[in-house]
């Protein structure tokens, strides 16, 4: 696998559009033709974004990143966006600190250490002299690789952020306790065989800080894994790593009751982080490390508050993510873009799995209410 060269890699994946003798960018899909000075000033404006440029006597778009003599423009480039990520950083952090201080104390040091970590990047960015240029072709793998996949469509990931959005309003109907008393993982429950809360528990959360975490995790995780690898995937991983948390929760915190999509959800990152272990000679090695720090700051959070956390849910779906990895997920349908007909029987009953579980779910709610 790793003599085979990543398609996004080919000069063939940037546009043609003919020998040139101007300067110029790429803007809203048009090229506007511009002198050499005239580039650097809207390579240095951030609002701009301007990834694709032209240069005189090349036939092809070109990525700014891998042309050398606009090595310091794309420096430049680097710190004012560093520098409007450090606002937006800044003002999000104190915004989720001030929140988790006065809902859920035994999360505060962990969310400032976790918005510490990009400021801190930021601020490297800005005062960093220049990056050299192995910086620049990892900038450039980026955004090859983010533009081969664009065409993939990700949408339907929102399914299960539908059925857990649609359970989140029958809590605030009936009741946050009455629905986890309903449907909540109550282990004693399950070993007398209410079986069906394996998977039921995973649609409910405690507070509305759970549920929009779980969410916004969930959003983001979802969408990029529908976008890279399909929904069958997506949809795969997500049920299997439910049911597997559920059952770690079960067997190592037999009577510590619980709710919430965290086993799924943590199933989604530990299968991204094994894809990008699995495709490391095609995936460019900032999406590994994308996904290797969120990992650590649920671990490192999990200790912290490991009175409010079930972290028998989270490493059992984790794990079961990160399995699934290397044995689900193939070259030819990572590359390709195409999924076998097992794989997406597989996926279906998956489907189909999830929302008979949410229909058990709304009917006892409704009717025991």
């Amino acid at each position: 696998m790793s003599d085979i060269k990543a398609p996004w890699m080919e000069p063939v994946f940037l546009q043609d559009i003919g020998t040139s003798n101007h300067y110029g960018y790429q803007h809203n899909g048009n090229i506007i033709v511009c002198s050499k000075e005239e580039l650097i000033e809207k390579i240095n404006t951030p609002s701009l974004n301007i990834i694709y440029i032209v240069t005189p006597n090349f036939s092809h778009i070109q990525i700014l990143h891998e042309v050398d003599e606009f090595a310091d423009a794309s420096h430049q480039q680097m710190r004012a966006q560093a520098k409007d990520e450090l606002k937006s950083n800044l003002i999000n952090g104190a915004i989720i600190s001030f929140i988790i201080y006065q809902h859920m104390r035994a999360l505060f040091y962990v969310v400032i250490a976790m918005y510490m970590i990009p400021i801190l990047k930021n601020c490297w960015c800005i005062i960093l002299k220049k990056p050299d240029k192995q910086w620049r072709i990892n900038q450039s793998k980026n955004i090859r690789f983010r533009n081969w996949i664009a065409p993939r469509k990700n949408g339907k990931w929102k399914i299960i952020g539908i059925l857990i959005i649609l359970s989140g309003i029958q809590q605030i109907i009936f009741g946050l306790n009455p629905s986890i008393g309903i449907g909540g993982l109550l282990k004693e429950n399950v070993r007398n065989g209410e079986y069906w809360r394996i998977l039921t528990c995973t649609f409910l959360h405690g507070n509305i800080i759970h549920f929009i975490f779980n969410m916004m995790a969930l959003a983001s995780l979802s969408a990029i894994l529908e976008k890279i690898y399909r929904f069958e995937s997506l949809i795969i991983t997500y049920v299997l790593a439910c049911i597997a948390g559920s059952l770690a929760s079960c067997f190592f915190s037999p009577f510590a009751n619980s709710v919430g999509a965290s086993g799924g959800i943590l199933g989604l990152l530990g299968f991204l982080l094994g894809c990008s272990i699995k495709f490391r000679n095609f995936i460019p090695k900032d999406f590994f490390w994308a996904f290797l720090n969120p990992a650590m700051y649920i671990i490192i959070m999990g200790f912290a508050a490991k009175d409010v956390i079930d972290n028998a849910a989270h490493a059992g779906g984790f794990f079961m993510g990160f399995f699934l990895a290397f044995i689900l997920q193939n070259h030819e349908e990572f590359v390709e873009n195409q999924i076998s007909n097992v794989k997406k029987t597989i996926s279906a009953s998956c489907l189909l799995l999830l929302v008979t579980s949410f229909i058990i779910l709304t009917y006892k709610i409704v009717l025991i209410k």
